[in-house]
């Protein structure tokens, strides 16, 4: 029998003896036990610095606190599971246990095996219990929006927390109300084709975009994925709803940014042209169109250096330095002004000004260039003043604050965004004005405390402006800094000014953590859960991964189990899989493993389909069903037998009886009842004591079922009263075998009780009789011989 081993159990017994004798039971199934008297002592041990995982409470505790009031009082600052010990079933015991705990109650003097049974179901009851209220905190404190819904009434069967406060709607209100209430923008006829592609099976998830109303009235974006789920044996429908607002004002703010972006740029007196990693046109601007006489349509993914270099010899050094730039990001010409020839169209060749930037565009290198033309010094003059002004246009396209900063810190621009969130001023340095002295080194700080002025080269910590001009490239780091992460940058426009920027990231930072933890949690869990788990290829059907447990319950190491296909471990109907073969997209049923040694156990297998990179895979985990089997023919037997005499109890007598009259309806065939009540019983128990009567109804018991056969089905009636069901026993023939057992009781000499006897009553069954006539004839009889001096049968005669 499988157990918690190393759980720690107090038992609460006022008998130092049978507290030993429990704790020597739950010693040697690996349990560590500890005893307390009474209940103020279990209080205060559950009190202290190690907590029991779980308690065995004797109900009737001598003097000070009976057991009910000790779980009471435990259970007020302890979540502890209690098991009652009681030597007594009557309903009053019972309901007072029911009050107090929902781990239910173990007799004294039971069997060992359910003794542990019951203490190891209740500790998989608590786990189960702590797991649901884990998957309940998960569901209910979701930062999206989470529904679950009938998938043919509608009607919401849980919302959590986030969906109730973006709604306005209390959870009594969501309980009568369906997804249409919330969805203005869909109807009933086409809700309903959406969910049947769930329920078809068509797809596994649906996606789209819609709106909620509020209680207000108010509307707000979302997109809602939609799956299903079996649960119960019924199919439930859950959505997962996030809210579009931020991000949809977000994408408006980039969309206008971009168009502004775009104006400035189709609008500059100057060429710009940006080319991507290969050298070819990705950018060409109207201003590009005139000076070099290719359109946009002519110039667009061409070669630019191949189109405007005059001579072959300079096109082979550009080439070779572009190369170079592919790979670095670095070049002679990135970040400076040059000056160059250039070849027009109609062959003319042009005097021209060239400014190039380099741009980090997914992993690649991209290369920004402004070239204007120099033949005429007030061109020259005009293209100057233009580029300052398209600087400053650059920054109010960048949405976060920035500067153009220069080599001694002083802000010489700055877009709106620093104006309004940072409140710095052109003119000022950049330090004081952006961070203040907190973000200076300390003797720099305090030079500036002292006399108010600040020493040459006063920075940042963290500043590489410096840096970035040096080395003419764009530096990039992060930055931890009034609380928060910044992803800054420092990119160089010309030798001694800067582009200065930064972005705060610290939610996507939290977010990358929250995931990487999560993911380590995943792994932890998977490879820690008491449940066998392998991924299978769905085409060819061979294991690629198993977790400990699984090994374990295959009986093989990993190396050995990985490659074989899972029809070598699993039993499959029809010898095909349930999933992947007959379509299903989840199976869930009991299997039988065949283990590496040859064995076999009974496992409870899920399989469910997953779609990944590399293909499709099987998840499948199962668990071994052994204990819990042999657990549920145990107490089966429990639940049909009377545990003192190991006779049948009544109600399984009753249900036996209700089959064998429906067995003699269809067949025709006779059976018979006997009811039998030892004589002077209460005498007995008087005389000699109630163990001593109890070995009366054990001797009657053994005696009867020595006698009858397999067939026959003895149960206690009650009391001292039991009865027999004979089939295909006329009544006269009962009549016989009740006499026969009449006469070997009476003759019994019951150890220190000496001879009984007992009255026999015997009824057949006569149709239309239902179970409570039969038993009422029996009854009747079964008085006659009482009143006729008992010791005795009587019967009635055959069916008129």
């Amino acid at each position: 029998m499988k157990t918690f081993k190393g759980k720690r159990i107090l038992i609460v017994e006022d008998s130092r003896f049978l507290a030993q004798i429990t704790a020597n039971i739950l010693n040697k199934y690996g349990y560590v036990t500890e005893i307390a008297l009474t209940g103020e002592e279990a209080v205060e041990k559950v009190r202290g610095s190690r907590c029991p995982d779980l308690i065995l409470m004797d109900i009737e505790l001598g003097e000070g606190m009976d057991g009910a009031l000790a779980a009471r009082t435990i259970q007020q600052f302890r979540d502890v599971p209690v098991v009652f010990l009681t030597a007594h079933t009557q309903q009053e015991v019972v309901e007072k246990i029911r009050s107090v705990t929902g781990y239910g109650y173990v007799l004294k003097g039971a069997g060992e095996h359910v003794l542990v049974s019951t203490v190891e179901m209740a500790l998989r009851l608590y786990e189960a219990n702590a797991h649901a209220n884990m998957y309940r905190r998960i569901f209910e404190d979701s930062l999206n929006e989470i529904y679950i819904f009938h998938p043919e009434t509608l009607k919401f069967i849980a919302v959590n927390r986030g969906a109730r406060e973006n709604l306005g709607y209390t959870i009594e209100e969501l309980s009568n109300m369906t997804p249409l209430d919330l969805k203005p923008e869909l109807d009933l006829q086409s809700f309903r084709e959406l969910l049947d592609l769930l329920v078809r099976g068509e797809q596994e998830k649906i996606v789209f975009n819609t709106v909620h109303r509020r209680k207000d009235g108010s509307l707000y974006p979302v997109e809602v994925h939609l799956q299903l789920f079996e649960h119960d044996g019924e199919k439930v429908c859950l959505a997962l709803v996030i809210d579009l607002s931020e991000r949809r004002r977000m994408e408006e703010e980039l969309r206008e940014r971009e168009a502004t972006l775009s104006a400035v740029m189709g609008s500059a007196r100057d060429a710009i042209v940006m080319l991507d990693g290969q050298g070819n046109v990705t950018f060409w601007n109207p201003a590009a169109e005139q000076l070099f006489g290719y359109s946009r349509e002519e110039i667009l993914g061409k070669e630019l250096h191949r189109l405007v270099v005059p001579e072959e010899n300079q096109y082979q050094a550009y080439r070779e330095g572009f190369q170079r730039f592919q790979l670095t990001g670095e070049g002679n010409a990135i970040g400076k002004t040059i000056e160059l020839k250039a070849k027009h169209k109609d062959g003319r060749e042009l005097d021209v000004e060239l400014s190039l930037s380099a741009l980090k565009i997914r992993d690649a290198w991209h290369a920004v260039g402004i070239v204007r033309d120099i033949s005429e010094r007030k061109r020259l003059e005009e293209e100057n003043r233009r580029k300052e002004e398209r600087l400053r246009q650059i920054l109010e396209g960048i949405p976060s604050p920035a500067w153009l900063v220069s080599r001694d810190r002083r802000i010489l621009a700055q877009n709106k965004a620093a104006e309004m969130v940072v409140g710095t001023k052109v003119g000022n340095y950049c330090w004081r004005s952006i961070h203040g002295t907190k973000s200076l080194p300390d003797e720099c700080r305090e030079a500036i405390e002292k006399s108010g002025t600040p020493l040459p080269g006063t920075k940042c910590y963290f500043c590489r402006g410096d840096e970035a001009l040096d080395k003419n490239a764009p530096i990039n780091s992060e930055v931890e800094f009034a609380g928060g992460i910044w992803d800054t940058w420092w990119v160089p426009l010309g030798e001694d000014i800067y582009l200065h920027y930064a972005v705060d990231v610290t939610k996507y930072k939290k977010m990358e953590e929250d995931l990487r933890q999560r993911e380590e949690y995943l792994n932890l869990l998977l490879t820690s859960m008491p449940v066998g788990i392998i991924t299978v290829d769905a085409l060819s059907h061979r294991i690629e991964d198993v977790n400990q447990e699984a090994a374990a319950l295959m009986g093989a190491p990993p190396e050995a189990i990985i490659g074989k296909t899972c029809f070598e471990f699993f039993s499959c109907p029809k010898g095909c899989c349930p999933v992947k073969d007959l379509g299903e997209e989840v199976d869930r049923a009991e299997r039988i493993l065949r283990r590496a040694d040859g064995t076999q156990i009974p496992v409870l297998k899920t399989v469910r389909r997953l779609q990944t990179e590399s293909g499709e895979k099987l998840i499948e985990n199962f668990m071994d069903l052994t204990d819990r089997k042999k657990m549920e023919e145990e107490l089966r037997c429990l639940s049909i037998t009377d545990p003192l005499t190991n006779a049948y109890n009544r109600r399984y007598f009753m249900q036996v009886l209700e089959q064998e009259i429906e067995r003699t309806r269809r067949t025709g065939l006779p059976f018979s009842i006997i009811m039998v009540d030892l004589d002077h019983f209460k005498s007995i128990n008087d005389r000699f004591g109630h163990a001593a009567g109890d070995r009366v109804l054990k001797s009657l018991v053994d005696m009867i079922k020595q006698r009858i056969r397999k067939t026959d089905c003895l149960a206690r009636w009650g009391g001292e009263e039991f009865i027999i069901l004979l089939p295909n026993t006329p009544v006269d023939k009962a009549a016989g075998l009740a006499e026969e057992l009449r006469e070997r009781l009476s003759r019994m000499d019951i150890p220190g009780v000496g001879h009984v006897t007992a009255s026999f009553g015997v009824a057949g069954y006569c149709p239309p009789d239902t179970a409570d006539t039969l038993i009422m004839r029996a009854d009747n009889t079964l008085y006659a011989a009482k009143a006729a001096g008992r010791n005795c049968v009587r019967y009635t005669g055959a069916c008129i």
